[in-house]
Formats: C-alpha cells, sequence, structure tokens
C-alpha cells in the first residue's frame, strides 16, 4: 500500500459515513480485507503521519482549547486533524494559526 490508497482509505472512510463510530466499522472492514502486508503498511502511514502532527503548532492549541496539559487530549486532537486530513507540518501549522486562541 502507498501513501495515496491510505488516503484514499482515509478520504472514503470520512465520504461514505456519517459519526465516528460508523467510520470505525467502515475502516475495521475494509482494513480486515487487506493482505498481511498491506495491514502493516496502512499502519506505518498512520504512524508516520500521525507522528508528523507531534509539533508545538499542535500541542499548543490542544492544551488551550482542552484546558489543560495531557498527552491523552493531545493524542485525541492530532488524531482528529488527522483524520481530517489537516496534517503535515505546512498543514498543521496552518490549522492551529486558524484557531481563536
Amino acid at each position: 500500500m502507498d501513501e495515496d490508497r491510505f488516503w484514499e482509505l482515509i478520504e472514503r472512510s470520512n465520504r461514505e459515513t456519517r459519526s465516528r463510530k460508523e467510520r470505525l466499522a467502515w475502516l475495521n472492514t475494509r482494513l480486515c480485507q487487506l493482505s498481511a502486508d498491506e495491514m502493516i503498511d496502512y499502519h506505518m502511514w498512520w504512524e508516520l503521519n500521525a507522528n508528523r502532527g507531534c509539533t508545538c503548532d499542535m500541542y499548543a492549541p490542544s492544551c488551550h482549547l482542552l484546558r489543560r496539559e495531557a498527552t491523552d487530549g493531545f493524542e485525541f486532537a492530532r488524531t482528529r486533524v488527522m483524520e481530517l486530513q489537516q496534517v503535515g507540518p505546512t498543514r498543521s501549522t496552518r490549522v492551529s494559526n486558524s484557531l481563536p486562541i
């Protein structure tokens, strides 16, 4: 699985579902149909993109919006932004700069 296929799965899950619970079930169904190598690739792309969000540009707004410094809140915020496909150095900066702080 290449990065384009990874994002295609994420995009389709967002388009074809209405709630987070539905999205999880949709992704679970699709991922179970993949080969073991493709599942590992998916996980690798998830981790790579999630790690791109580990920046001060993401941590500071999550602390401010959640009113506390906690890694679980940051993980939630980082994952949510990634689900919305707003990851990467330039995209995460754009999102954090647009937050009303």
